[in-house]
């Protein structure tokens, strides 16, 4: 199961906002067999493009559906979560 956790700050700056941590490590144990799930948004929707079976696949959803209680793209389920600042809020996104 993966997961992917994206942090959202106001809805005017969804476009072009990323937040990426600089080095690290990264420890498994097995294969990586497909490529996580790539994750984009803008002020409408949420799009995951994501490799199934050697084809890569487009998938995405209207954030009024997630408001609205429709949490499932695709395989992915969805949750979105308002932190203590008003702005922001953090969606996290787990898929087999």
């Amino acid at each position: 199961m993966k997961r992917v956790i994206v942090f959202l700050f106001g809805l005017s700056g969804l476009c072009g906002s990323v937040v990426a941590a600089e080095g690290g490590e990264i420890h498994f144990r097995g294969a990586i067999i497909e490529a996580p799930c790539a994750v984009e948004h803008d002020e409408t929707s949420l799009s995951m493009l994501c490799w199934r079976d050697h084809e890569l696949q487009p998938h995405s959803i209207a954030w009024r559906q997630l408001e609205r209680g429709d949490n499932t793209l695709w395989q992915a389920q969805i949750k979105t979560e308002t932190l203590s600042q008003a702005n922001v809020k953090r969606v996290t996104i787990t898929y087999p």
